[in-house]
């Protein structure tokens, strides 16, 4: 077509070749077209033996060395018209070199990596549109000319797997843009070639129900049943199952019409239903978010209700107070317990419920369904200030993939400085224009009607009384202050009579009157009744009713009810689906009746609830503990206390409930004063989950104090444990990983290495491997000595030799030892199973190997599995790896306003972080900003940002300061600092090297290149770093932990030749040019032919 792009080589289908031109270029021969078609397969070097067993099936002639020299040299000849397309010799192998846009599949991979990271960012049209473009390259079945040999087929099977998974997000994104026939043409494609993939008949059938055949829909799914039982003896999944329950009962589908202001039974309250009305009718096309917040019984509850009585039915969740809430009950509230795959019947399971990032995208899919169906999602989240905060964090997670959506997110709360209501508000701000709304008083005017209403409305038979004439409504409404809820209370009080409450109330707010009412509805009940209500408060004003009958307190549930306290019991999706629950009539009763009662009768009650929670729902751990915890003031219950909390704690961290884990942990400890062993555990529950959270000083207090005991006991396996606890191993991801090692102690690791003895083997060698990998990336000495300890006491097959493995690629970070460290990369990608941080780990290592062998087409590809690993597993942690990723590309690329962009949206993404956390954030910021002004010559601007991070992070800063300080011409400073550093260069080794060396060089090029008496100074600090860059003569100089590229490693090599005047610089500085120009490094490029054209 006119105007597109040439890619010169083609294999998504025949092999083609294209000319500069546009003109097909002919391959002289079938074996010639194979050959072609395995070099652009492999994109890496690859042995003639290797490649004549490919092109042969693995019989070669004798004369196959002689006959593929013919073979490579008739191709090069064939492809010398093609610009930037060739074929190299390189370490007795070939490869097809060929830039990043010299063949179909480095342009798929760079659609498809670009179209995912469009979706992730809330960009779904254009990131569906992007995965169209990828999806259009293949013309039919790929490398037709190679598919019968064995040793490809694995190759063959990824793109296939690629294909499907990038048409299932493509159809996904086009649902979520408002595209749903789009998407169904694309997925009912994808189910003629794989049948049985239910997540693509899933898509298909909401594509189908959204675009008005509901019909079709549930045929599809009915179809798909019958293939799998037909053919496989199969069930559908659940989710699938689930989908064609909601299929055959979907509720009136609802159009995204505007919305207007309704008729309102509310009086005073039109503004605010006017700025409900115009967010609700912003997030009819894309997400919109509403935080409402003003103290309790002012009416944002009925404020809310009001505004959404017309339109989709709304999901909504409730807080609970006190010990009501436990890990995930906001999700489950809003989405049901299938999202935790949990039984609807018997409610979710702590722990079965799946890992955060499962969790996130099945919020995700289930937003999406929901929006095939009813056209548009709304979402209410009452009491926000009590809502678990490990719901609050999945939710903000999904914010970013949904912002494109029809989703309305409506979040009440009485405190807006509560850390969920906050964590929300952050959330929705950065994901949409978000309107904040503070409910106030009514006017006077507005509560005399309020007042009229409810005594016009009054039933005077039920209060068993007569109405007296005397009700003075203006003085009700003066005496509640303008709180609605109080206005009514009064009312009440007046209809029955009692004036003494309104008397002296005028501007004292609502808490003294509504006490004083509850009370005198309490004061005509009995103690049975009294207890139960008291109970219903500790639970935080709602019971299941399962609990009530363990309870038994049926009856005087229905006392309550009859006296007007509480209401139901009504069906409710809490804890579980479709669940029979009693409440109070409003959540002040609650802080009324707990301030009725002392802290004696409130823990008991506390303990009573526990044990009928422990008998009806067991599986509600947190909630038991919580109360046990508030009960706790004997030694018995201290110890059923911090036991309950150690099981909770543990099930929570389980589930990456990492907040819940951490307040939970925190509750234990304060009751296990006198159980050492349990006071260990609880430590180290919370040392592991405030590290996942970030807060790095939380986490070092937590493990030493979990050490401390450890070594009082002599328990030098606890110790060794601890020490594991707090250490990362491999990359993992950015605070996991990166931050742990640049913020953690490293007191208990020594501590428990020098109990080597006493561990057994398994813990011994994971314990060394862990510290041979923190000390090669801090540039200690004695990394490789520990890992060869550590090799010594594992091997293949051993629980611990993924770690040893792990620990031995950071030991070899250099550029000599990329082929050992892409085997090691391979074998970990093995060894991770199902644990998603430990795919993510071996899949970012792999794509750094690629990418310092300047094999961009592997990076690329391992770059695209990575991104569909944290799309289907969405975790914040990983999602930070790869923006950083993605940073490092655009500045090796010099694409600076892309790297900006990047920079700018994580810095904006960082919230309220701790000193350290922060700290590590602002070293990744300023180290993007950097690069780009060092390709750019301005570098010095930046000193005394550096000048703080090398005092407060990690001096090796002081490398960016000494480059700056040369560039800004201060030699003699720069010198100064380089000789410093170099005091100790005998005793380097490990990953530090490949950062130190490439920016010493440079500073002393600056300094050489000055002339004067520093360049002998400088030829002589350049000979000490001589024996590093022996190997240096292919690849690129990629930093631990594979976010900075400094470009070409033979740039350094011919820089440091430049300055010692030895011969092969311009060789270097040649391959240099190459090798940046082949990888797309421009300012790399630049930089050395400047160089190379000084000579």
């Amino acid at each position: 077509m006119t105007g597109e792009p040439i890619v010169p080589i083609r294999v998504l289908g025949p092999l083609t070749v294209t000319g500069d031109d546009g003109t097909s270029i002919a391959v002289p021969a079938r074996k010639h077209a194979e050959l072609l078609a395995i070099l652009t397969v492999e994109r890496t070097v690859r042995s003639a033996e290797h490649i004549a067993d490919l092109l042969w099936r693995g019989h070669p002639p004798a004369s196959a060395a002689v006959t593929l020299q013919g073979y490579v040299s008739r191709l090069r000849k064939t492809l010398a018209t093609i610009r930037g397309v060739r074929i190299d010799t390189e370490a007795g192998g070939y490869v097809l070199r060929c830039g990043d846009a010299g063949t179909d599949l480095d342009v798929l991979d760079r659609l498809g990596q670009q179209g995912l990271t469009a979706i992730r960012a809330g960009d779904t049209a254009g990131g569906a549109r992007l995965l169209d473009e990828a999806l259009a390259l293949w013309r039919s079945d790929p490398l037709p000319e190679i598919a019968d040999i064995t040793a490809l087929a694995p190759d063959l099977a990824r793109l296939a797997d690629l294909r499907a998974d990038l048409t299932e997000s493509a159809a996904e994104a086009w649902l979520s843009a408002g595209d749903p026939r789009r998407s169904a043409v694309l997925l009912s494609a994808l189910c003629q070639v794989h049948p049985y993939r239910e997540a693509a008949a899933r898509g298909w059938a909401l594509a189908a129900r959204a675009s008005g055949r509901p019909a079709e829909a549930l045929e599809i799914l009915r179809d798909l049943r019958r293939r799998l039982a037909d053919d496989l003896g199969l069930d559908p999944e659940p989710r699938t199952v689930e989908l064609e329950a909601t299929l055959l009962d979907p509720g009136p589908p609802v159009s995204p019409t505007p919305i207007r202001i309704p008729e309102s039974r509310l009086v005073g309250r039109r503004r605010e239903l006017a700025l409900l009305a115009a967010a609700r009718h912003r997030g009819a096309s894309t997400m919109s978010g509403v935080v409402v917040t003003g103290p309790s019984g002012i009416g944002k509850t009925a404020l809310i209700d009001e505004a959404v009585a017309n339109g989709v039915p709304p999901a909504r969740a409730v807080g609970r107070s006190s010990g009501g809430t436990r890990p995930f009950d906001l999700i489950v509230e809003l989405f049901g317990a299938g999202v935790l795959g949990a039984d609807a019947l018997t409610g979710p399971d702590e722990a079965d419920a799946p890992p955060t990032p499962v969790l996130v995208e099945r919020v995700i899919a289930e937003v999406s369904a929901r929006r095939a169906i009813h056209g548009r999602v709304e979402l209410i989240i009452d009491d926000a200030q009590w809502v678990d905060a490990d719901s609050v964090r999945v939710l903000v997670a999904a914010l970013t993939a949904l912002r494109s959506q029809p989703v309305t997110i409506v979040v009440i709360s009485r405190d807006i400085t509560s850390p969920t209501t906050r964590d929300l508000r952050d959330g929705l701000r950065r994901s949409t224009d978000l309107t904040e709304l503070v409910v106030g008083p009514l006017d006077v005017e507005a509560s005399t009607a309020v007042v009229r209403g409810r005594l016009a409305g009054s039933d005077r038979e039920a209060f068993h009384v007569g109405r007296p004439d005397d009700v003075d409504a203006v003085a009700i409404a003066e005496a509640s202050g303008g709180n609605p809820m109080l206005a009514i209370h009064l009312g009440d009080a007046a209809i029955l009579g009692d004036g003494s409450v309104i008397d002296g109330q005028q501007g004292v707010g609502a808490d003294g009157p509504i006490r004083a009412l509850v009370a005198d509805r309490l004061a005509d009940l009995g103690p049975n009744a009294r207890e139960t209500a008291l109970m219903i408060a500790v639970c935080g004003g709602r019971v299941d009713s399962d609990v009530v009958a363990e309870l038994g307190a049926a009856t005087e549930i229905e006392t309550l009810r009859v006296a007007g306290l509480v209401t139901g019991p009504s069906r409710t999706t809490q804890n579980g689906s479709g669940v029979d629950a009693t409440g109070f009539v409003h959540d002040s009763t609650v802080d009324a009746i707990l301030a009725l009662h002392g802290t004696a009768d409130r823990r008991r009650a506390h303990v009573r609830v526990a044990d009928a929670l422990a008998q009806a729902r067991p599986n509600e751990l947190a909630a038991i503990a919580i109360h046990l915890s508030e009960a706790a003031d004997t030694a018995e219950l201290a110890t059923r206390a911090s036991a309950a909390c150690w099981s909770a704690a543990r099930s929570a961290l389980g589930v990456n409930a990492f907040q819940s884990a951490a307040d939970l942990a925190r509750r234990g400890i304060a009751h296990a004063s006198d159980d050492a062993d349990n006071l260990l555990a609880l430590y180290r529950i919370a040392g592991v989950a405030a590290a996942r959270l970030g807060d790095f000083e939380t986490a070092e207090t937590s493990f030493g104090r979990a050490a401390q005991l450890s070594r009082d006991l002599e328990d030098w396996n606890g110790l060794a444990e601890t020490a594991l606890s707090s250490t990362p191993h491999g990359v993992a991801g950015y605070w996991s990983g990166l931050g742990v090692i640049q913020s953690g102690s490293t007191t208990t690791a020594v501590d428990a290495l020098t109990h080597i003895a006493s561990l057994d083997e398994s813990t011994a060698a994971r314990l060394q491997a862990g510290e041979a990998a923190r000390r090669t990336v801090l540039g200690l000495p004695g990394a490789n000595e520990m890992l060869y300890a550590a090799q010594s006491r594992s091997g293949p097959g051993a629980a611990s030799w993924w770690d040893v493995r792990a620990a031995e690629f950071l030991c070899r970070w250099t550029p000599g030892q990329v082929p050992d460290r892409r085997k090691i990369a391979g074998e970990l990608h093995e060894l991770a199973g199902g644990d998603v941080a430990r795919q993510a780990t071996a899949l970012h290592l792999a794509r750094v190997c690629a990418l310092e062998a300047g094999d961009i087409r592997m990076a690329r590809r391992t770059s695209i599995e990575f991104a569909r690993l944290i799309t289907a597993h969405r975790d914040t942690d990983l999602e930070t790896m790869q923006l950083w990723w993605q940073v490092m590309w655009a500045l090796l690329r010099g694409e600076y306003d892309l790297s900006r962009s990047l920079t700018d949206r994580f810095a904006a993404s960082m919230g309220d972080l701790t000193p350290r956390a922060r700290l590590l954030g602002d070293a990744s910021v300023a180290t993007g900003r950097s690069i780009e002004l060092w390709h750019r010559g301005r570098l010095a601007g930046m000193v005394d940002q550096f000048d703080t991070l090398a005092a407060d992070l990690d001096e090796d800063f002081g490398l960016v300061i000494a480059m700056a300080t040369a560039e800004a011409g201060d030699h003699d400073r720069a010198l100064r600092s380089v000789v410093e550093m170099l005091a100790d260069v005998d005793t380097w080794e490990g990953s530090r090297i490949v950062a130190r060396v490439p920016l010493l060089v440079e500073t002393l090029y600056l300094v050489h290149d000055a002339g004067g008496t520093n360049a002998a100074a400088a030829r002589e600090q350049c000979a000490r770093l001589e024996r590093f860059q022996q190997d240096w003569t292919t690849g690129m100089i990629v930093q631990w932990p594979g976010l900075v590229c400094l470009g070409p490693a033979s740039l350094y090599r011919g820089t440091a030749g430049i300055i010692l005047g030895r011969d092969g610089a311009d060789d270097d500085l040649a391959r240099a040019v190459q090798l940046a120009r082949d990888t797309g490094a421009r300012p790399y490029e630049d930089r050395a032919a400047r160089r190379l054209a000084r000579r």
